[in-house]
């Protein structure tokens, strides 16, 4: 009798199901609810496997897993993510210029993971608990949030710049002159200062 392997659908749906585009969490489900009705039939005749669902659901009775598994957006659409613009009016409803916990909650089931609504979040200039309004990313509003961010951060690592608020500033313009006097030269100037902290002459 020839040797075949045993198939296990748990390992073999997985990356069947990413391919698909299932949301990780309905991943998770399938694995732990449906794969298990898959059962590996070998036909020692033809010598191949399957593996073939014995389960409850008529819709999958006698359908190997792939073939299961490409019923999916029909017979399970929630195991997907909404198409874009669903998702980019849950986003606009969840951070915009209105923030909702409710679309939040929509938004967060709807993508999945919560590394995913974080990105997302972040997008839009959101930490994603705070109700505090973010900006569509790439709209004028989100450039001008990035661009404060950015003289705020630039300000708070320049000793130079009259808005610095750390505890010694001669020691750090000093340790940042002894590390690099090209890069101090640089931020005395972004700060519209020489080294020594006179006004540059126009």
């Amino acid at each position: 009798m020839p040797k075949h392997e045993y198939r296990d659908a748990r390992v073999e749906a997985e990356p069947l199901l990413r391919a698909a585009g299932v949301r990780p969490s309905a991943i998770l489900e399938f694995l732990d609810q449906f794969a298990p009705q898959f059962v590996h039939v070998y036909d020692p005749v033809d010598e191949k496997s399957e593996l073939v669902y014995r389960g409850t659901d008529p819709a999958w009775r006698g359908l190997s897993l792939a073939e299961a598994i490409a019923t999916l957006k029909d017979t399970r659409p929630h195991y997907f993510y909404a198409e874009a613009p669903e998702i980019e009016q849950l986003a606009e409803a969840a951070f915009g210029a209105s923030p909702s916990l409710t679309a939040r909650g929509k938004l967060r089931k709807e993508l999945g993971t919560d590394a995913a609504y974080r990105e997302l979040a972040e997008q839009w200039g959101s930490d994603g608990v705070s109700l505090k309004p973010g900006a569509r990313p790439g709209s004028t509003q989100a450039k001008q949030k990035q661009d404060q961010k950015t003289d705020a951060a630039e300000v708070r690592n320049n000793p130079w710049h009259p808005s610095w608020r750390g505890a010694d500033r001669v020691a750090a313009q000093t340790s940042i002159i002894r590390t690099s006097t090209k890069l101090a030269a640089g931020l005395a100037k972004a700060a519209g200062v020489t080294l020594a902290g006179t006004p540059l002459r126009s």
